[in-house]
């Protein structure tokens, strides 16, 4: 997106990507990584939970606030490097914070 105006002179393919295509690929991309953390944070593992409260299960909200938020940027076409939207948005980096807590609680299994 951000390579509209000059994409056949990086790579020749993508001047073949539609505005439309790209939004395809990119909500079906956020789709599956949803998903695929939801089925994480949801499985049952073999070794009963220790921890007070559910950690992974808490951790799904934080991550789907994540991602909906990367979207507006995605949407906007001025993503870009995921590192330097996360540094740039106040908003999200807060998110990334309490998700990495949750996350590492979950690991760990407090």
């Amino acid at each position: 997106m951000q390579l509209a105006d000059r994409a056949g002179a990086t790579r020749a393919l993508l001047t073949e990507y539609t505005a439309g295509y790209l939004r395809l690929v990119w909500q079906s991309a956020a789709g599956l990584a949803v998903l695929g953390y939801c089925l994480w944070a949801l499985e049952e593992g073999g070794v009963p939970s220790t921890s007070v409260l559910p950690w992974r299960q808490l951790s799904m909200v934080a991550f789907v606030l994540a991602v909906l938020r990367f979207a507006v940027f995605a949407d906007r076409g001025t993503a870009g490097e995921p590192e330097d939207v996360v540094l740039r948005d106040r908003a999200l980096a807060c998110i990334a914070l309490v998700w990495l807590a949750m996350y590492g609680l979950a690991v760990a299994d407090w």
